[in-house]
């Protein structure tokens, strides 16, 4: 089961991710940094970091997009009006309808 944290953000891609903040992230933790010169090792790392989406690789998870972002900021209120809108659809179904639309603008 996949968690609306794990969602793909489909308005960035993987260039949007600052590996200087996943390394200094790795270093706290005491693991190793990720292999750059490996860009298979690098993408299954994110991967199971679950900082890329398992849905499609290409794109960061919510979650690893809000955490080491270059500018979470751009989309980030975008991305607000969109999950408040499936929550809302999810408990009312028929007014959040009207209401995602008009939040999604």
């Amino acid at each position: 089961m996949i968690t609306f944290d794990e969602l793909p953000v489909f308005q960035v891609g993987i260039a949007s991710i600052d590996i200087g903040k996943v390394d200094a992230y790795l270093q706290r933790l005491g693991v190793s940094t990720l292999d750059l010169e490996d860009r298979d090792a690098t993408r299954n790392d994110l991967l199971n970091l679950s900082i890329l989406s398992p849905i499609d690789p290409n794109y960061p998870t919510l979650a690893g997009y809000l955490s080491f972002g270059r500018h979470p900021q751009k989309v980030y209120r975008r991305l607000l009006g969109r999950i408040c809108g499936m929550a809302l659809a999810a408990t009312h179904p028929a007014p959040a309808r009207r209401v995602m639309f008009h939040v999604s603008k």
